[in-house]
């Protein structure tokens, strides 16, 4: 699984059913104030102060998720 997905501000489809629920969770009011709380704590990891390096952090990071796959 990717970091980005580990970190619960992205969802892993599978297939068809993984899709489906995934989408069904979009509507779902917990997972959506779950989804903000992880995705506030990702930005505070990747893109935590404006440095003019938060666009590195996260290139670094999907190079990372690129090498992993």
């Amino acid at each position: 699984i990717f970091p980005i997905v580990k970190s619960k501000i992205a969802m892993n489809a599978a297939n068809e059913e993984d899709l489906m629920n995934a989408i069904k969770n979009t509507k779902n009011k917990e997972y959506l104030r779950a989804y903000k709380n992880h995705s506030k704590r990702f930005f505070q990891d990747y893109c935590y102060k404006v440095d003019s390096k938060s666009s590195k952090r996260v290139i670094n990071l999907i190079l990372k998720m690129i090498k992993e796959k």
